[in-house]
């Protein structure tokens, strides 16, 4: 197991033993109520599942205290995305009972909502203010630990939560929405399916890629992109089909290493344009933001002083050599080779990379273009208009 304390890009990590982390930190913090907000089908799954391995910690803890089972409250039955009515929810079981420490179980949807739960529940206005940036909250009051069950998100590292309010996607961002404790148990891998094992992965290479390309990346956050590469790119497609111990170890760190260089450089275009797909069409997250990143590369090389984004420290030829680091790293010549190893990988982890076949109708091409975060776009190093954003679009569904 492996511990980030404090998450956020000042993370600091530490390898310590599965079978007494949780218990030794529980001494540390001696919670009086707390709350386990969790995934119930990755909570009981395979030898190795959380219920195995946390269990009985969480038991030794409340036996020492001398607390029967009404000091623990559990809550589930989350599904698909994060929404408000599912955060409203755990907010109601943090009051009723009191809860000093949340721990959230499960993959970005699970963690998205513990962290969005454990700021809200002490705020005097309604969650949606704060969701939809009407209101702005004041610091965390609860302790708030995340322990992932996928390599991909980043979500135990961030200080952001996806939240949806009527299939619009928002992002909650406040920086005490970083965990206390991130705990990193690879264990908790072993038995995903393999569809969620390639989501997840392909989640966390286009956070590093776009982490890398972004206008707010600094020095920090491209050391940590390049570390994320370093651990995901050769061990993805093993990942999905001939997983071992350290295969499963080397994507969890490198999930959590993209999560630390997105949360210092935020995320473009691509994941953007994935959340309309995934709200209407049930395309897994990671999948939706692979179905247009490979695109972008090219339009990046193509970037001049007229396309470049007006900011004071960018310039075409930063972005170059910038792009030609980026390059370095994915083993790659150019954009168009870029774009082709991202390709193959989709293929050898089974995704589907023309999106007219997954249901998705040009006619609602414009409705994915326009349902794109404005501040997101900001975040790319080149404008993208609407134009080029529909051609995206056709050329990621073309057979």
């Amino acid at each position: 197991m492996i511990v980030s304390a404090h998450g956020g890009s000042q993370a600091k990590m530490t390898e310590v033993s599965s079978n007494t982390c949780l218990l030794d930190l529980l001494e540390q913090e001696r919670p009086n109520n707390i709350l386990l907000v969790y995934d119930q089908d990755a909570y009981h799954a395979g030898t190795y599942s959380p219920e195995q391995l946390i269990e009985p910690q969480f038991q030794t803890y409340l036996d020492r205290r001398g607390y029967n089972a009404d000091h623990l409250i559990k809550i589930t039955g989350f599904h698909t995305y994060p929404t408000a009515e599912y955060i409203r929810r755990v907010i109601e079981q943090i009051q009723v009972h009191r809860i000093d420490l949340v721990i959230g179980i499960g993959g970005g949807m699970v963690m998205d909502i513990a962290k969005a739960a454990s700021i809200l529940a002490t705020q005097s206005d309604d969650p949606e203010a704060y969701i939809t940036g009407k209101a702005a909250p004041n610091a965390r009051r609860l302790r708030l630990m995340l322990i992932p069950t996928t390599a991909g998100t980043g979500a135990e590292i961030t200080q952001f939560s996806v939240v949806y309010i009527d299939k619009v996607k928002y992002s909650f961002a406040h920086p005490s929405l970083g965990a206390d404790y991130a705990l990193l148990v690879p264990e908790f891998t072993y038995a995903l399916p393999k569809a969620v094992t390639a989501t997840s992965g392909c989640d966390a290479i286009a956070q590093a890629i776009e982490a890398f390309w972004s206008v707010n990346a600094t020095p920090e956050s491209h050391q940590y992109s390049a570390q994320a590469l370093a651990f995901l790119l050769p061990h993805i497609v093993d990942a999905v089909h001939h997983p071992t111990e350290e295969i499963r170890r080397a994507m969890m760190l490198g999930a959590c290493y993209a999560g630390m260089a997105i949360n210092i450089a935020k995320t473009t275009w691509a994941h953007a344009a994935s959340y309309w797909l995934t709200a209407n069409k049930d395309i897994s997250h990671g999948h939706a933001v692979m179905l247009t990143l490979p695109y972008l590369f090219s339009l990046i090389d193509e970037a001049n002083e007229q396309t470049v984004q007006k900011t004071a420290a960018l310039t075409v030829g930063l972005l170059r050599k910038q792009m030609s680091s980026l390059y370095h790293m994915l083993g790659v010549s150019d954009g168009h080779e870029a774009r082709d190893r991202l390709h193959r990988i989709m293929g050898d982890c089974g995704l589907e990379r023309h999106i007219d076949r997954l249901d998705v109708n040009p006619s609602e091409f414009e409705d994915i273009v326009d349902a794109v975060n404005p501040e997101r776009m900001k975040n790319m190093p080149i404008t993208i208009s609407r134009e080029t954003a529909l051609n995206i679009m056709y050329q990621a569904s073309r057979i």
